[in-house]
């Protein structure tokens, strides 16, 4: 072999390697830039639903909070309201509580339904443990005092300002907790059962 059969040769080697890498490296690159770009829309994506199920789980809280509050609210102001002497306040407060009892009851329900996709499992069936061991027990006691088939009016008032109110904080803090709402600086009361 001569020196120039040699250098023409690696000569003709240089120009396919160049055509080849001139050719691969770019296409190698551009499935690679597209794969990142793929993987990015995926995150974005994930990072969108995340924040809508983020929403959604606030709403919840906010929601389930604000309906607990006005069903316990409205069950106290007729205890309350029967202590006085003024039976036209506790006729209104009673009127009240049972125009409003099963629509905020429902609200209540549905907003539970709605803790089976946005929280554990565990969360639900204690949020349908309070509505249905409290909520319920409670609507069923009050109904009882009022048509005077009990009258424990005052243990009906205490059960439901103190030991009610716990519950539902209880329940409501578990849950502000499992969904990692819960404001800086409060106690983390982890050993709280729902």
């Amino acid at each position: 072999m001569s020196l120039g059969e040699d250098f023409l040769g690696k000569l003709v080697l240089f120009a396919l390697a160049a055509l080849v890498t001139g050719f691969a490296i770019p296409m190698i690159l551009k499935q690679i830039t597209a794969r990142k770009l793929e993987t990015q829309k995926r995150f974005e994506a994930d990072l969108a639903r995340q924040g809508k199920v983020i929403e959604a789980q606030v709403e919840l809280l906010e929601s389930l909070s604000q309906f607990l509050w006005e069903f316990q609210l409205s069950a106290i102001a007729v205890s309350y309201y029967h202590a006085l002497t003024d039976k036209a306040l506790y006729e209104t407060a009673l009127k009240k509580y049972d125009e409003k009892v099963a629509d905020v009851l429902g609200r209540i329900r549905a907003e539970i339904s709605k803790s089976l996709r946005l929280t554990s499992e565990e969360t639900y069936a204690s949020l349908k443990d309070l509505y249905y061991k409290g909520l319920v027990d409670l609507d069923i006691r009050l109904r009882s005092l009022a048509e005077g088939r009990d009258d424990k009016w005052m243990d009906f008032n205490r059960y439901a300002v103190f030991d009610f109110a716990e519950q539902v904080d209880r329940v409501i803090n578990a849950l502000a907790q499992e969904l990692r709402l819960k404001g800086a600086g409060r106690a983390d009361n982890s050993n709280v059962q729902v």
